[in-house]
């Protein structure tokens, strides 16, 4: 949604893993695997676009999916920020 910190939604969603799906305990490789997906698939379309060309299919790991989260947000911000200023100035 945007309005969670990025750093919350993964700890969720690790959180859920680690909770629902009890069959990868034993399987560190899958968990990680898992919450990778997830929050993948939780994010907005276009974050999840960034982060799926942003990261090689070989490299898949949730912390390489927040950096390259925050580094769209941080982008997005300021794109806008940079179309207020010069909405200003005309």
């Amino acid at each position: 949604d945007e309005i969670q910190p990025l750093c919350v939604y993964r700890a969720k969603v690790e959180r859920y893993v680690d909770t629902f799906d009890k069959e990868l305990i034993s399987d560190p490789a899958g968990r990680r695997s898992q919450y990778y997906t997830r929050f993948v698939n939780g994010l907005p379309e276009d974050c999840a676009e960034f982060v799926n060309l942003s990261i090689p299919a070989k490299c898949q790991d949730i912390n390489k999916a927040l950096e390259a989260c925050l580094r769209f947000q941080s982008a997005k911000k300021r794109n806008t920020t940079t179309k207020s200023a010069f909405g200003l100035c005309l």
